[in-house]
């Protein structure tokens, strides 16, 4: 009995230095396979302390303005921009896919902008979105930032 035991042992042992042979022996094949150097193909991260989970600018959005409040009756909202933005009546225009970033919110939602125009103040652009028809609906976006993705700039 104890004879079995020692040469179940010594089997499970073997088995064990088999497989690990194995596997090194296919990490040796895929990094042949990769062209042996892979440290090109790793990506460098920003540190921890850069990233900031609250600022979505930190996500590639870049900020445009913010919603001063609403503008008419059919749910146009007042969009400052002075000091944020150079060109936001080029990004805040017609067709232009913006992110919405509402009171208390971690993350920026998309929405489509239907139109933009100049307001009488400068630096105020007046915009409307779409899907937000009424004053109400309009009046609840006050406060909230307005951003565009990096790569749409």
């Amino acid at each position: 009995e104890g004879v079995l035991e020692r040469e179940n042992e010594e089997k499970k042992a073997r088995d064990r230095a088999e497989r690990a042979k194995m596997q090194e022996e296919r990490r040796r094949l895929k990094r042949d396979d990769a062209g042996g150097d892979r440290s090109r193909f790793q990506m460098v991260f920003p540190d921890e302390t850069d990233i900031d989970p609250y600022n979505p600018q930190t996500f590639g959005y870049m900020q445009v303005g913010f919603v001063r409040g609403s503008h008419g009756v059919r749910g146009e909202v007042n969009v400052d921009s002075s000091g944020i933005s150079d060109f936001a009546l080029e990004r805040l225009a017609k067709g232009k896919d913006l992110f919405v970033q509402l009171p208390g919110k971690r993350a920026p939602r998309p929405w489509r902008c239907v139109s933009g125009r100049r307001g009488s103040k400068p630096g105020v652009t007046i915009v409307k979105l779409k899907g937000v028809t009424t004053r109400e609906q309009s009046t609840a976006l006050r406060g909230s930032l307005i951003f565009v993705r990096d790569t749409d700039v």
